[in-house]
């Protein structure tokens, strides 16, 4: 066997998934495969022979069928699709969706770090050609339709010609119903679109409340760890000692407000004294007062 696969070339062990063509080359089954998906080749990359690994991959029987698991829905192999290195197949448009709108490129089934965002780049860089209907250049960003043939037009070109000439033939080669049936497939891939759209905003709004409930936990018990200011009412976190705007020590406020009651009332209370003790003493012009502040009111 072989050391390397000619696709890919990289090293082929004999644990990896291998697919062998009649004229005894050996490849990765999936890069045979990506191969023949995005640029429809069919013959051995390694001599050439027409059809040999196309017809290698029709042995292995490969699965017909599978769930996307991004919009839980069965893809076939007349399906745009796209397969991860971790050999997970997604709708095209469920992928590039999900790229577009979450910026997540890990593969959804395993979550391989980077593997849907490495295939949808793989893909989307052979992903243009010419829609031989209006006969100009279409890329992987315009909205386009492959049918079954693996053919692929523009979706307004095909949809007029279908609408207007009633012709649902495969304009390049002929086969038929080919159009008519690519443009119905794309209807369920729009709605599937519309789905996953709707799902994302659900999601985005979702996190959203969360992240609003969690903000406001956050907030109450941040709460909890600080003081307010007796001075000027500003809010200071639990360690600071002194305010951070009036720089007043944290309980230097109310010690000295206490002190200068606690004063008041010690003079209060010994003028009430004064005089208590004047009232019962007996009132004799002689006699002198000690406390002259209040000679005057006897």
């Amino acid at each position: 066997m072989a050391n390397e696969c000619s696709i890919c070339e990289k090293e082929l062990n004999e644990a990896d998934d291998l697919v062998t063509t009649d004229c005894d080359h050996t490849f990765h089954r999936q890069c045979a495969q990506e191969r023949l998906d995005t640029k429809n080749r069919t013959d051995c990359r390694a001599c050439g022979q027409d059809s040999a690994l196309g017809d290698a991959l029709a042995r292995l029987k490969i699965v017909s069928e599978g769930e996307c698991s991004i919009c839980e829905r069965l893809w076939t192999l007349e399906d745009d699709l796209v397969t991860t290195d971790c050999n997970h197949t997604f709708h095209y448009a469920c992928a590039q969706e999900r790229l577009n709108k979450t910026n997540k490129v890990d593969c959804r089934s395993c979550h391989q770090e980077s593997a849907l965002g490495n295939a949808l780049a793989l893909k989307n860089l052979t992903k243009k050609g010419e829609c031989s209907i209006c006969e100009l250049e279409w890329n992987w960003k315009d909205d386009v339709v492959t049918t079954i043939c693996k053919h692929t037009f523009h979706r307004h070109c095909a949809q007029k010609r279908l609408d207007e000439k009633n012709k649902a033939d495969c304009r390049s080669c002929g086969k038929e119903s080919a159009l008519h049936d690519a443009l119905s497939r794309n209807t369920t891939t729009a709605t599937m679109k519309q789905s996953i759209e709707t799902k994302s905003d659900d999601i985005v709004r979702t996190e959203t409340h969360v992240a609003s409930v969690a903000k406001t936990e956050y907030t109450m018990e941040k709460k909890e760890n600080l003081w307010q200011c007796d001075e000027c009412s500003g809010t200071n976190d639990e360690s600071a000692k002194r305010c951070a705007f009036c720089r007043v020590p944290r309980f230097a406020a109310s010690s000295v407000s206490t002190a200068q009651t606690q004063r008041q009332e010690d003079r209060t209370t010994d003028k009430y004294n004064q005089i208590e003790y004047l009232n019962r003493t007996p009132k004799n012009n002689d006699h002198t007062s000690l406390y002259p502040e209040v000679q005057g009111r006897l």
